[in-house]
C-alpha cells in the first residue's frame, strides 16, 4: 500500500481525474476503477475525491498573504494604487504563488485592476472569469455582511488577526479551466480600516492543467497524465 492507498497495478489516468471535474469525481472514478471489492473502491475514490478538495483548500488559502493585510487594505480600498497594486499583487501572486490570474474588485465589485498570463490591465481580458466567479463574490459579500464592522470584529477578536473570508470553485473561463478564489481584504492588526462597511476582494485564478493536478499523480497513483478536460462544474 502507498500513501493510503492499495496498490492493485492498476492505472489511473488523469483523464479520469479530468472527467470527474466535469461529471463528479465519484462517478468518473467509478467509470474508470476495476477493483471487485465495493467497500475498497469506495475507499479509494473518498481518498482521492479528498485529495482533490485538498488540493482546492491549499489554492483557496494562498493569496491571505496579500489579502489579509492593512497595506492591501490602504492602497486597495482606502486609496487604489495602481502601481502597489501591481507589484505587491499582481506580480507577487504570479510570481511567488502560481497565479495566472489576478483582480481587485472595489467596495462595489467593479473591477479596478486585472493581471492575466503575466499582463497587467486586461480587464476586459477577465470578463468570463469573473461571470464564473459572480457567486463566490457574492457568497463573500454575505460573509462580510454577517462578520459585522471590521473594527467591532478585531476587537472581539483580542489581537489575533480577523476569520479569513473567501470562497472558491472550479470554474470553466474563456482561458481555460481555472481554480477560482474571491478573498475578502481585510486588516491583519487593524492600523486601516476600509472606508465603508464593504472592502475590496481579491480574485485570483489558477489554471487547472496537468502541473496542478501533478500532486495527486503523486498522491494517489495517477498515471498517464493529460490535461483536463474542457467541461466542469463548479464545486465550492
Amino acid at each position: 500500500m502507498k500513501n493510503g492507498l492499495p496498490d492493485r497495478g492498476h492505472k489511473w489516468p488523469l483523464t479520469l481525474v479530468s472527467a470527474a471535474l466535469g461529471i463528479g469525481v465519484v462517478t468518473a472514478l467509478m467509470a474508470f476503477a476495476n477493483i471487485a471489492d465495493e467497500s475498497a473502491r469506495q475507499r479509494e475514490l473518498e481518498l482521492v475525491q479528498g485529495g482533490l478538495n485538498g488540493l482546492l483548500e491549499e489554492h483557496a488559502r494562498r493569496p491571505t498573504a496579500v489579502a489579509l493585510w492593512d497595506e492591501a487594505v490602504r492602497n486597495l480600498d482606502v486609496s487604489f494604487d495602481p502601481e502597489w497594486t501591481d507589484s505587491n499583487i499582481g506580480e507577487y501572486l504570479e510570481g511567488v504563488k502560481g497565479f495566472e490570474m489576478a483582480v481587485i474588485l472595489d467596495r462595489t465589485d467593479t473591477p479596478l485592476y486585472a493581471r492575466l498570463n503575466g499582463k497587467s490591465g486586461a480587464i476586459g481580458d477577465v470578463n468570463s472569469a469573473l461571470a464564473s466567479a459572480a457567486p463566490l463574490v457574492r457568497k463573500v459579500r454575505a460573509d462580510e455582511a454577517r462578520r459585522g464592522p471590521i473594527g467591532d470584529h478585531l476587537r472581539n477578536m483580542n489581537g489575533k488577526p480577523p476569520k479569513i473570508i473567501y470562497a472558491t470553485a472550479l470554474s470553466q473561463t474563456d482561458q481555460g479551466l481555472f481554480a477560482l478564489t474571491a478573498t475578502l481584504v481585510q486588516p491583519d492588526f487593524g492600523l486601516t480600516l476600509p472606508e465603508t462597511s464593504r472592502s475590496a476582494i481579491l480574485v485570483s485564478g489558477e489554471r487547472i492543467d496537468q502541473e496542478f493536478l501533478s500532486v495527486l499523480t503523486t498522491r494517489y497513483l495517477l498515471e498517464d497524465a493529460c490535461s483536463p478536460s474542457a467541461t466542469v462544474r463548479q464545486i465550492g
